[in-house]
């Protein structure tokens, strides 16, 4: 048996869809009246259903995350509230609580080892008992046989009763355990499953996912120094394919008017005609031509760089770190760096060498979007 579906109450399914979907699920089912949503992770879904009439649910969905703080804020920055932020409960669990807009109660919580082996874990209560029952366990039959003999009719009428009131016990226990199994494979959605091996890995078209990206360059300055900036707008595409590493390509686009190097007065004079004469050439770009293997997961990618208006030939050494199911976006997403080194003056930017170093090094990290999505 596999337990891979739940259907939560809705009283407005346009408001509820969106809510889930900024919560990073994925909608594979889209009526006026049923929606059915797909957790990044593993094979589970769940569905929510117009119901216009009044209904009490008291289920409780759980996710799990280990940077639950983290998590919260992010949800927070996109306008959601909560009911309770992260609180450190009597029983082991750290959580926080909001409810969806039909007010269904959602818990997002991190329990690590007590979610699945608290101290109370029903083993190690069991274990406890028996230990303590050693030596008394003839007594206990001799007095249950002495008992049953004088058991009367009000006795039985009070075990009815027991009876019921466990099995109702049970029921809204396993109603409220159903719902989490259900749920089980997705609370580690946030948490991306990252595949390494690059021969795993999809081929495709990928662009790069701007927000997570950083191009900073290094220059010496009076030989004593590192002088570090970066470059905040730029762009560039990647053609993979794992099993054909030769037939990949990369193309970036280089705004030299978003250098910042937390000086502005130094960034607006670094775009005069003695240094990136962005005026004339307010843009650099590389184009790759061939590829090389170094090892299983590094390759050069050698091209030409143009920038100030003259193209060199330049190699960056290029590292995929995995790729993997990505949440935040709903896209196929790969891990990439690359670092290489230029002279400056062979692009015509020569003063005040070797006050300021000759040798640029370039350093690109980023995650990358599959762009057929």
């Amino acid at each position: 048996m596999n337990l891979n579906q739940v259907t939560l109450p809705v009283k407005d399914m346009d408001e509820s869809t969106g809510f889930y979907i900024q919560l990073g699920f994925i909608q594979i089912v889209d009526t006026p009246h049923y929606a059915r949503f797909e957790c990044p992770e593993g094979n589970a879904t769940f569905s929510l259903s117009l119901d216009d009439a009044d209904y009490s649910n008291g289920a409780v969905i759980y996710f799990e995350h280990e940077a639950l703080d983290e998590w919260v804020t992010l949800i927070k920055s996109k306008g959601i509230e909560f009911k309770q932020d992260p609180t450190d409960e009597s029983y082991l669990w750290r959580e926080a609580v909001l409810l969806d807009p039909s007010g269904n109660k959602i818990k997002l919580y991190w329990a690590g080892e007590n979610r699945l082996n608290p101290p109370w874990r029903v083993e190690k209560r069991l274990v406890k008992k028996l230990a303590k029952a050693k030596g008394k366990i003839m007594i206990k039959i001799h007095s249950k046989s002495t008992a049953s003999k004088n058991i009367d009719s009000k006795n039985t009428a009070s075990k009815i009763r027991a009876s019921k009131n466990t099995k109702r016990t049970f029921i809204q226990m396993f109603t409220a355990i159903y719902a989490a199994l259900i749920l089980s494979s997705c609370v580690s959605w946030i948490t991306p499953s990252v595949n390494s091996e690059l021969i795993e890995l999809q081929a495709g078209e990928y662009q790069l996912d701007s927000q997570h990206a950083a191009l900073i360059f290094k220059i010496q300055h009076l030989g004593l120094s590192t002088y570090v900036g970066r470059f905040n707008q730029f762009d560039a595409q990647l053609n993979f394919d794992p099993k054909n590493m030769a037939n990949a390509s990369l193309n970036a686009v280089v705004d030299i008017t978003s250098v910042d190097i937390n000086n502005a007065e130094l960034a607006e004079t670094l775009q005069n005609d003695t240094w990136f004469d962005s005026e004339r050439f307010p843009q650099a770009s590389f184009t790759s031509h061939t590829v090389t293997v170094i090892s299983d997961t590094t390759f050069n990618f050698t091209g030409d760089l143009t920038f100030r208006g003259v193209t060199k030939p330049a190699t960056f050494k290029a590292m995929f770190h995995g790729g993997a199911d990505n949440w935040m976006t709903g896209k196929y997403t790969i891990g990439f760096s690359a670092v290489g080194q230029i002279k400056r003056s062979d692009f015509g930017m020569d003063s005040y060498i070797p006050i300021v170093g000759d040798e640029i090094d370039l350093e690109v990290y980023a995650e990358f979007l599959d762009a057929s999505k």
